[in-house]
């Protein structure tokens, strides 16, 4: 009988609380009473209730409630987070505590990906409703239906297709797909697809029909009314073919019908359609993607109150660049009455006594005169992990709780320290500034920058921030030192592939990269000095994450000057910004950027070294005793020196004998572009000309009868460009080598057609390019460029908050190529917990 239901406390039905649809379900299995009506007549509902539902924190649990409610068996929380209960004094009174774990993790990746996911979650709804100023409360229908589980039918399974396939994986649906032709078995198996011969069977079935076919006659106008009908009533129509393949009229009326639930159109005929077109009508279910703020309304609706005027009053610094963003104020102010320090500060003895928390960014500093205008404070919050600007004994003295928010910015700060590493090593902000620079007619050598891949990282500082740059830099194949004020685990260790450093000093001189990730205190204010900088290599570079303080700017600015150490990256200083005038100014060539030759006599020597294998096929000759100096080098620019000569040494040997080498002009000649920012640095070239006379193709055109038959060797950098009519010049040429791995600017055919070895040079740039590649995916993501700009700009007076960019951590990263390169790229995105895609002619 509906009387013996135990009877159980909600918030209320509607929008702010459960929607009729879980009332109902509800009602099923309890007698329910509303927080509103319940508070009508306590003494007569409260002895009778057994559980109740907390939704958003609502109704409270708190001793006064619960000391109304003498029969209650259970607080059902609705969400994972238990924090905002008093779990043991709820226990206390015989009362169980529950809540849903697991409840929005597949809601949450859901979030990830495109238009399937904006319908199903409605993105573009909750986008509209959270910068909506008038917006109080989070509507329960925003939560929208599930993907992952679900069925997607996928018509047309090419290319883009098996895409689709492949990232519907990842939500553990099932896949289904009609296509012209099936697929093979390993690529169904690869896909977890299954074949529907008969498209009506994929669209009877489907709860997402994604159209991903060319547009044929065949097409045109495959989903019609009959189609539609086939569908689901709950099924979701998704188009990233063309237009021309949905009968959009009979679209409309299929979902002003119910007859399916919507569509999201990433196509239309015409593009755009007219205004007045009725899929753009406000009762159409089409959508389009914009950001949202996913579940973070919903974790700080638990702090909201029944009424606006109960809300506590928190103190913040402003609102805009300078301050908190205006999305972040629409999420605080659904929690908070807010008031801006600039406010405040008109009138702090009418506003002071009812602020009870106090959030912390960048500014108001609570120091004691403003602690004292604040005496119902409850919490200071400061928004980042280091607290080392807030006297927090001093603070808890007066009873008020200071927090901060670890982990909040793990992620992105490990990223922003190998996106400033990689910015300083591969010169992205100096190439970004030649790219764009209207002037620019050339690209100088020097941008290639120094190795990171197999080069040594050491970090100073093994804390969170710290762990997740060591795992960055195993995706380079870095080797990674660290020093700590305790040691970690052996499994960290051995997870991080990381080696301990007792003594700082001996990490110092060993790695190529310092990373400080510490946090600040008495001990590592100023731990970077004269003496530290000295023990690093001449070719280290300095990365700081850290903080300013860490350190001695001064000390930095000689170092750099002097050029004790190579360069700085420096995403930290001290004060923030800097005076316009400071001295580091003066070094931003070497905070991001400084000549450095080594990549390019590793990049221009690999031509050397296939020179040495065309002429083994010319001449017979084995090399192996090279190819292994070659295998095992080092990046040290002295041992790269060395082994030049060495090939250099054995090349000689095959065009000459050891009598005729007695004399300089019996060297091999060789013709080159020029020495200089335009081609050979005059380093490579001194090495070169131990073993080869060499003529610039200036000289060489001065006079081509006189040197062009003397000429064995051409050495292709940007140019010369070995075209007929200059081949035709060099009849004793044997090699063009081609500094590069690109070979399509040359005639191979016909080179070869003339008795001419052509060679090019694979994997020599596979790290450097797979590094460029990370460097730019940082930079753009981190914006690096941008940051570094307002850094140096002698009219920035503040940090805005726009620079904070977007995560790369946990992205999706989808890599068209899977060769050498592409390779190394998904193992350094590894380092950075991407979930790596490709697409690739052949299947690794």
């Amino acid at each position: 009988m509906e009387d013996n239901k135990p009877w159980a406390l909600i918030s209320e039905v509607g929008e702010q609380g459960y929607i009729e649809e879980v009332t109902d379900i509800m009602k099923k299995h309890f007698q329910i009473i509303c927080h509103k009506d319940f508070l009508q007549n306590p003494q007569l509902h409260g002895p009778k209730i057994q559980a109740m539902f907390v939704w958003n924190a609502f109704p409270e649990a708190e001793p006064a409630l619960l000391g109304s409610l003498p029969s209650l068996k259970v607080v059902a929380n609705g969400g994972v987070g238990i924090d905002h209960l008093d779990v043991p004094y709820i226990n206390s009174l015989g009362v169980k505590v529950t809540n849903t774990p697991d409840v929005v993790t597949d809601a949450t990746a859901d979030m990830a990906l495109g238009l399937l996911l904006a319908s199903a979650r409605k993105i573009v709804e909750g986008h509209q409703i959270a910068v909506n100023p008038k917006t109080t409360h989070i509507p329960q229908s925003l939560m929208g239906v599930e993907v992952a589980g679900s069925t997607m039918g996928i018509i047309g399974m090419g290319r883009i297709g098996c895409k689709i396939a492949q990232r519907g994986k990842g939500f553990d649906m099932k896949i289904l797909y009609h296509n012209r032709n099936r697929r093979s078995v390993e690529d169904e198996q690869a896909l977890g697809a299954s074949y529907c011969e008969n498209m009506d069977d994929l669209l009877k079935e489907s709860d997402f029909v994604v159209l991903a076919v060319n547009l044929t006659p065949e097409t045109t106008g495959l989903i019609s009314h009959r189609e539609l009908s086939l569908m689901k009533r709950t099924a979701t129509l998704v188009n990233v073919s063309r237009g021309l393949v949905v009968d959009q009229d009979a679209l409309v009326k299929a979902l002003h019908s119910g007859t399916i639930h919507a569509a999201a159109l990433d196509v239309t005929h015409p593009e755009p359609l007219p205004r007045s077109h009725h899929t753009l009508q406000p009762d159409s279910q089409s959508v389009f993607i914009k950001q949202c703020y996913g579940h973070r309304e919903l974790s700080m609706c638990s702090f909201t109150k029944a009424m606006e005027d109960d809300k506590p009053w928190a103190l913040i610094s402003e609102v805009g660049e300078q301050g908190y963003l205006e999305e972040i104020i629409g999420i605080i102010t659904e929690c908070f009455q807010i008031i801006c320090y600039k406010d405040f500060i008109q009138n702090p003895q009418l506003h002071g006594p009812k602020i009870q928390v106090l959030f912390v960014w960048y500014y108001p500093k609570p120091e004691p005169w403003l602690l004292s205008l604040l005496p119902s404070l409850k919490v200071v919050a400061s928004g980042g992990v280091g607290i080392d600007h807030l006297d927090v004994p001093y603070i808890n003295s007066l009873g008020v709780k200071v927090t901060n928010t670890p982990d909040v910015v793990t992620d992105a700060t490990a990223d922003m320290a190998l996106g400033l590493l990689l910015a300083s090593a591969r010169k992205i902000v100096e190439g970004h500034q030649i790219a764009v620079n209207p002037k620019t007619t050339y690209i100088p050598q020097s941008l290639m920058g120094v190795e990171v891949a197999g080069s040594t990282m050491g970090i100073i500082g093994m804390g969170r921030i710290g762990c997740k740059i060591a795992q960055r830099g195993k995706g380079f194949d870095m080797k990674i030192l660290y020093h700590n004020r305790n040691r970690r685990s052996v499994e960290d260790e051995q997870a991080l592939g990381a080696s301990y450093c007792e003594n700082m000093d001996d990490l110092l001189k060993e790695s190529d990269f310092v990373m400080l990730a510490v946090n600040l205190t008495p001990e590592t204010t100023g731990l970077i000095s004269h003496r530290e900088l000295s023990l690093m290599k001449r070719t280290a570079t300095l990365v700081n994450v850290s903080r300013g303080l860490v350190v001695d700017q001064d000390v930095l600015v000689k170092a750099l000057h002097s050029g004790t150490i190579h360069a700085a990256a420096l995403d930290v200083t001290h004060p923030e910004p800097l005076p316009r005038s400071h001295t580091l100014y003066n070094q931003t060539h070497n905070q991001f950027l400084s000549n450095n030759v080594m990549d390019i006599e590793n990049y221009q020597c690999a031509a050397l070294q296939r020179l040495l294998v065309s002429f083994n096929s010319c001449f017979g000759v084995l090399a192996s005793d090279y190819n292994c100096a070659v295998a095992g080098k080092t990046h040290c620019r002295r041992v790269a020196s060395c082994w030049i000569t060495n090939f250099l040494q054995q090349l000689t040997d095959l065009l000459l004998s050891k009598r005729q080498m007695a004399m300089e002009d019996n060297k091999p000649w060789a013709l080159i572009s020029e020495v200089g920012e335009q081609d050979y640095f005059k380093e490579v070239t001194h090495i070169t000309k131990q073993h080869f006379q060499i003529i610039c193709y200036k000289d060489f055109i001065q006079n081509p009868q006189l040197h062009g038959p003397k000429i064995q060797a051409m050495f292709v950098w940007y140019y010369p460009k070995p075209e007929p009519w200059l081949l035709s010049l060099l009849p004793s040429l044997k090699v063009v080598a081609n500094g590069g791995v690109g070979i399509d600017h040359l005639d191979v055919p016909y080179i070869n057609s003339l008795g001419v070895k052509v060679t090019n040079t694979p994997d020599v740039v596979t790290d450097a390019t797979a590094d460029m590649a990370l460097g730019l995916l940082l930079a753009s993501a981190r914006k690096i460029v941008e940051g570094h700009h307002i850094a140096v700009n002698s009219k920035t007076t503040y940090i805005p908050q726009s620079l904070m960019g977007v995560e790369v951590a946990g992205s999706t990263m989808g890599i068209i190529g899977m060769g050498r390169i592409g390779c190394k790229i998904a193992q350094r995105g590894k380092g950075f917990d991407m979930k790596i895609l490709y697409h690739n002619r052949n299947r690794r």
